[in-house]
């Protein structure tokens, strides 16, 4: 049992640690001591010299320190001796009912010095005063006594870190020495704090884990949401870039078709022109072999610029100009394409892709190569006599007086002259100089004294009192758009659409009407107040 290993011991015990001889060595005097305890105890000493502590026998010199290898071998014998025992040996008994079959010790008191079972532990766990006794796990007492002394080891030395007797209290009077108690108390308090610290680090260890995972689950949700956006919004683009081509194609075939059938026309009226002219050559080329009588005489009703005012008319080098703006309006998607590309793969990697994608779609899917950018201008009969048209008829104003008429409207309003009964069409308006406005188209004839959109027969998009929306028939739409400075209204009469775009360095679609049309629509448009600075143009 581990009390016969500690009697087989007692001799094997330094007197200054309370343990088994680590490196032993003996005085002349014949006592021994670990190497490590003697040197440390004689440097602790505060009036130097060297004596044995056990029977303070005083040395003039330091004394030589020779290993004693006898007390080292069985030192370690008894070493490994204990190990084997600690590993077999019985359990910890109660103290107050050894011989019970249920006397297995549940805690020991290091205050009463004993035992206790499960039963007899309740009144350390009930009375107040016992409440405060410092209990451990199950130990055999008999261990607990001084090896070299046999009493009771009361005391823990902080200096040589050992455990002493009250005996061996007198060996160590210039260390710190407390009770056992009180050493266990703060130890205890120590892992208590230690055990708390751990938890704090492993709960914040395991909450920043927690929440990489959920970072990582919305990593991964936010990546499979962005592919599908952007694969979506790719699909959008390709099929407006695949659209925007066959528009092109058309727009391409309708021009040459258009030109070919004018230069025919060309081609047929200078044709005649030739037989005219090649006439009067013979008729002339006759009068030259006539006599001089006669040439003055018929040369007098004769006018030989009939044969040539028209040919400028029928030949205008200017008329072929305007086709080349077919390729500039077909080159947009792919400059905004190739402009969307570069800025993103240089700059935009840590912007909102979908963001960037969802801008660009608008604007390559809005092209003029669909729809046939007209030239309009106000009628003047129609406007307001208060209001005036400047600049060929493109710009209109206030404060200006015409005569009453029953053409003219009896609200700030004007319609243009152009009318559209089929086809794709398209017009501009800068509305940067109005604080109020109103672009859509009517049928006419139309009430003259009712606001665009409050009939059957007229659309618009009105901008009033700072706010934004679509009229038609009296229906009010409001739109979330702020007061834009350009508008672009696109009209595809046979498919019965009227859409109206903001121009900014993108094209955004505020609303889109859908309807049957069954007459000609004009161009029509509500100027607010009669402030001069009201001004709203046609590009």
């Amino acid at each position: 049992s581990m009390a016969a290993f500690s009697a087989a011991a007692e001799d094997l015990n330094c007197a200054i640690c309370c343990e088994l001889f680590d490196n032993a060595v003996s005085l002349n005097c014949g006592h021994s001591f670990c190497r490590q305890c003697i040197e440390q105890h004689w440097e602790k000493r505060a009036g130097g010299g060297y004596t044995c502590p056990l029977c303070m026998k005083a040395f003039r010199e330091k004394p030589e320190l020779n290993k004693n290898t006898v007390l080292c071998a069985l030192a370690e014998r008894c070493r490994a001796g204990q190990g084997q025992a600690a590993a077999c040996g019985s359990e910890v008994c109660c103290s107050f009912c050894p011989s019970s079959p249920d006397s297995k010790a549940d805690r020991t008191c290091l205050t009463c010095r004993a035992s206790y079972c499960a039963v007899h532990l309740k009144p350390h766990l009930e009375v107040a005063a016992l409440k405060e006794h410092l209990l451990v796990a199950p130990v055999e007492l008999t261990e607990k006594q001084c090896q070299l002394h046999g009493g009771m080891l009361a005391f823990h030395c902080k200096s040589d870190k050992g455990l002493l007797c009250s005996q061996c209290f007198a060996l160590h009077q210039e260390c710190e020495i407390v009770s056992i108690e009180e050493e266990l108390r703060e130890k205890i308090g120590r892992v208590k704090v230690t055990i708390e610290k751990l938890s704090n680090a492993i709960q914040s260890v395991e909450g920043a884990i927690s929440k990489r995972n959920q970072e990582r689950t919305m990593v991964q949700e936010s990546a499979t949401q962005m592919k599908a956006l952007l694969k979506t919004k790719f699909t959008e683009l390709m099929t407006c870039i695949e659209k925007q081509g066959r528009a092109a194609l058309r727009a391409v075939e309708h021009e040459e078709r258009a030109t070919q059938e004018k230069i025919s026309g060309i081609i047929n009226q200078l044709a005649d022109k030739a037989v005219e002219l090649k006439k009067a050559k013979v008729h002339i080329e006759q009068l030259e072999h006539e006599d001089w009588q006669t040439l003055l005489k018929k040369y007098k009703f004769f006018s030989l610029l009939s044969c040539f005012e028209d040919l400028n008319l029928i030949y205008s080098p200017s008329f072929l100009q305007g086709n080349g703006g077919i390729l500039s309006q077909l080159s947009q998607p792919q400059k905004s394409l190739n402009t969307f590309l570069a800025g993103w793969s240089c700059s935009n990697r840590g912007s909102s892709i979908s963001t960037v994608i969802i801008s660009l779609v608008p604007a390559i899917c809005w092209s003029k190569a669909e729809y046939c950018t007209v030239k309009l201008t106000f009628d003047s009969s129609t406007a307001n006599r208060y209001l005036r048209l400047e600049r060929n008829n493109v710009t209109v104003t206030s404060q200006l007086h015409h005569p009453s008429d029953v053409n003219r409207f009896a609200v700030s309003q004007v319609m243009c002259l152009e009318g559209f009964s089929s086809g794709r069409h398209s017009w501009k308006v800068n509305t940067e100089k109005s604080g109020g406005w109103a672009i859509g188209i009517a049928y006419k004839p139309i009430d003259k004294a009712v606001y665009l959109g409050r009939n059957s027969r007229s659309w618009c998009l009105e901008y009033s009192n700072k706010r934004l929306s679509a009229w038609h028939s009296r229906c009010e739409i409001p739109l979330d758009h702020p007061k834009p400075c350009t508008v672009i209204v696109e009209l595809d009469y046979i498919e019965g659409k009227l859409s109206f775009y903001s121009i900014t360095e993108t094209a955004t679609l505020l609303h889109t009407f859908e309807a049957v049309f069954t007459q000609s629509v004009f161009p029509a448009f509500w100027l607010y107040g009669l402030e001069k600075q009201n001004t709203l143009i046609l590009n």
